[in-house]
Formats: structure tokens, sequence, C-alpha cells
């Protein structure tokens, strides 16, 4: 029987197929990379011996080279996939040289005329060869449209993945199905109150759950995984991006999900399934901390002997270590830190964010909010010599001070640092002890009392 297909412009004639849809149940794990793993079952008919079978309905951003096909008793002995493409443009195309029926409505009668004409070619229209004569027609599924006989081959109404199998047996059987798909992904994002008068953070942590895939993930057993896992980028599909996201979240505050060390990664098992749909962003507990011991401060770091003839702010700073003793200690994925404090009314202000890299149970957390307003140092170069000429390592002395000043009500203390120290160094003379934290930076432990300023002095010997 011929099949017959009337291909317009309004793709409703074509009855394209719904989103793509998992198996409802199926397993993910998301990576923060933007892609992830599908893991699901099927019910499959399979044949006795050699035969060909048909899974539909993988997202378009399957990649096809990591599907893993597991059944008692099956073999798989070739494997395609073909991405949806049933859309008028590809129909059209595939006819090109062939004889097409070109049907035509009157718009004052609604009569029909039906003629064929060969299909020359596709570009913003088509171009049609009718009784030797070129025309080009635009159809619009109203008073224009073309009527062909059927798919052609290499043409499917969902993505399809198409097995030549050898089973041992035939019969409908369950069959296990695990691949890779990129257009998924997801990040960490935390919330946090800071109480700077208790110096204690309320930090709530969020995973941000991404489907930019064609196809919804129904009741679907979520892991993440956090860490960097490596994977090789040569393909062309658009990896997801996060910052993307227009549709607002679902926010699900449900118990705190299953952790486990996986090698150098972390897992996150979410406790419950969850439905993940096409361009949907959901949002689902990740950690929660009610009082977390957090320290606000203040820096300002150098690079180099300079003046500047105007003050500078220096950074605002709240830094808390990652310890159980400290209300915390656990693993934080990458993510954005976004911090709020409270006014004297009561009310809820932004104070700033910063993104925090994965922190192990342990590490410190150091997070930029912005600028002092009344916090600020003025750093002068005071002098320089170069004490050797001609051949050989360059032997300078340089001197600067720093101008730390305060417009507080209270006290405060700056963490001034000087780097760029390059090469073999010392320090000659200064006014307060310094700390060296590495191979070119040191830093001060600067107090200055309210309305106050303190000057702080520094020579240096540098060979290199």
């Amino acid at each position: 029987m011929k099949r017959v297909i009337h291909a317009a412009a309004s793709v409703a004639v074509l009855g394209l197929a719904a989103p793509a849809t998992a198996a409802d149940g199926a397993g993910l794990t998301i990576y923060s990379g933007g892609f992830g793993m599908v893991r699901e079952s099927r019910t499959l008919a399979l044949p006795q011996g050699v035969g060909e079978v048909m899974i539909p309905g993988l997202p378009r951003e399957t990649r096809p080279e990591t599907v893993l096909v597991r059944a008692d008793g099956l073999s798989v002995l070739e494997s395609s996939f073909l991405p949806e493409t049933l859309t008028p443009h590809e129909l059209y195309r595939k006819y090109v040289g062939k004889a097409v029926t070109l049907v035509r409505v009157n718009p004052a009668t609604g009569a029909e005329t039906q003629e064929q004409v060969d299909l020359l070619a596709v570009n913003d229209g088509l171009m049609v060869r009718r009784n030797g004569q070129i025309e080009a027609v635009r159809p619009d599924g109203t008073f224009t449209r073309v009527v062909l006989d059927a798919v052609p081959e290499g043409l499917a109404a969902v993505p399809t993945l198409t097995l030549k199998v050898n089973s041992r047996a035939g019969g409908t059987k369950p069959v296990n199905l695990s691949y890779l798909t990129n257009g998924l992904g997801w990040q960490a994002d935390y919330v946090g109150s800071y109480d700077e008068a208790r110096g204690l953070l309320m930090l709530q942590g969020w995973a941000t759950l991404r489907n930019d895939t064609d196809a919804d993930f129904r009741n679907s057993r979520v892991q993440l995984m956090a860490g960097n896992v490596n994977v090789e980028q040569r393909y062309d599909r658009p990896v997801m991006a996060m910052a993307k996201a227009q549709s607002a979240p679902m926010m699900e505050s449900a118990s705190a999900p299953d952790r486990e060390s996986m090698g150098d990664f972390q897992l996150y098992t979410l406790p419950q399934p969850v439905t993940l749909l096409r361009n949907q962003t959901r949002q689902v507990s990740l950690v929660t901390a009610q009082a977390v011991k957090a320290e606000r401060s203040y820096r300002f770091e150098l690079w180099g002997p300079q003046t500047f003839e105007q003050a500078r702010n220096a950074e605002i700073r709240v830094v808390f270590r990652n310890t159980k003793g400290n209300g915390l200690g656990e693993p934080l994925p990458t993510g954005t830190v976004r911090l709020y404090g409270q006014d004297r009314g009561g009310s809820s202000q932004f104070l700033g964010e910063d993104r925090v890299q994965h922190t192990p149970e342990g590490g410190e957390v150091d997070l930029t909010l912005g600028k002092a307003f009344d916090v600020t140092v003025k750093p002068t170069q005071r002098d320089q010599q170069v004490l050797n000429r001609g051949d050989g390592p360059r032997l300078v002395e340089w001197a600067m001070s720093y101008e730390v000043k305060n417009a507080k009500d209270q006290a405060v203390t700056v963490d001034l640092r000087q780097s760029g120290l390059s090469g073999e160094w010392e320090v000659l003379e200064e006014s307060r002890k310094h700390e060296r934290l590495d191979a070119d930076t040191i830093r001060w432990q600067v107090p200055v009392a309210a309305k106050g300023t303190t000057t702080v002095t520094v020579k240096v010997r540098q060979r290199g």
C-alpha cells in the first residue's frame, strides 16, 4: 500500500513525533561537563538468529559510539543511529530529481487541482518543472502543498537506534541499554546568610540540574558526579551552557543525597526519583549547614613595587574552614556562592557572590564579596637602586610604604600582601613582621583602629 505524505510549510500536516522519551524510570548519571549517562531497560521483540532491532526515542544528542546493549544470548553485529530528521526541508531534499504531486487550492471555491511535477531543487522554496517550464513554488499548507509517496529511506520521525543482532532465542525480552548523551548537566549553587556579629554562616547548597536534550526523563533515578571527568572533545553537537537557562528552576528541599567517593570523584545519589523534562531546570538540595564559623576580613594585594596616586579599596573577604568542627565538613562541588546579610531593620541585603572550586573536607573556602567602601590602601614606592651593572643577575634594592586607612567606626585588620618577588630575595627592613606565603608573596596582618591609619614600610633586596 502506498503511503502518502503531505509536506508543506505547516509541519502539523507531517504528523511529527512528540519529543523523545527515555524509558520510564531510567537511571541517569549527570556530569558537570555538559553530558550524562543514561541507563534504561526496554522490552524488545528479538529475532531468532540474525535480524534487525529498532530502538526509537533516544535523545537526538546521543553519542552513538558509546551505546552498550546487554541481554542474555544477544550479540550486536552492527549499529546505526539516525537523529530526528523528518522535516519538510529534509523530505524535499530526498525527492530532488523525482516526481511529486503539486496540489493547488482555489481560495474562492476551495476546489483542488493536482498535477505531477519534477522537483529540481530546494532552496528558499521549491524549483519544479511543469509542462516543460521551470516554476518557483512556495508551499504554504493552505493554498499550495506537495504530496509525496512515502517517507524516504534514511529519515525517521524520532531519533532511532537500529541494531543488527544475533539472538540465541527469539521472542519478547528485556534489554539493558546504556549510552552517553550531550545536553545534560548540573552545577552547584550555594546561598548563604551571614551573621557578621556572631561570625556564623547559614549555608544551603543546591544541585541545579539542566536538561537541554529533546528527551523527557520521567521518574529517573539520578546520580550526580562531582569532579572533572576527562572527555575527548571530538563532537560538533553543542555542549550545554548552564548560563543560558531561561526557565525558572523547580526547587525540591528533600532529604540530602547519599554521597560516596568514586576514586578521585564524588558521587551523589538523589534520594527520590526525579522527572527532568526537556529544556527544564530543576534544583534539589545538596548540602545544608545551619551554623558555619566564618570570618569577615579585608585584603589588599600589590604585584611588584609601584605607586598609586590614589588610594585603592581593599577587598571584602569571607573565609571559613570546611570541617565538621567548624559546622560543615562536606565536600563542596564547584559552584557559585551568594551571600546575604540583614540590615538594622531586619531586611535581607545581597552582599556579593564568588565562585568556589571543588573543596574537600578540611579545605578552606575564601570568598571575595566586593570592595570595602571605608577601608583603603595607598602604596608608594619610596626608593629603588640597582646595585650591580654589566653581566650577571640584576641586584636591586627597593623600598615601599603602604598607608592603610580605616574610616569605619570599629577597628579592622587588613591582610596586606606584596607579590611579584621573583628570583632570590630577602627583607632587609620592615616596620611589622611579615609572613612568607609562597615563593614570591609576603603578607602583613595590619590592625587599624577605628577612624585610624596604619603605615607599613619595607625594604627588599632582590636578585634575578
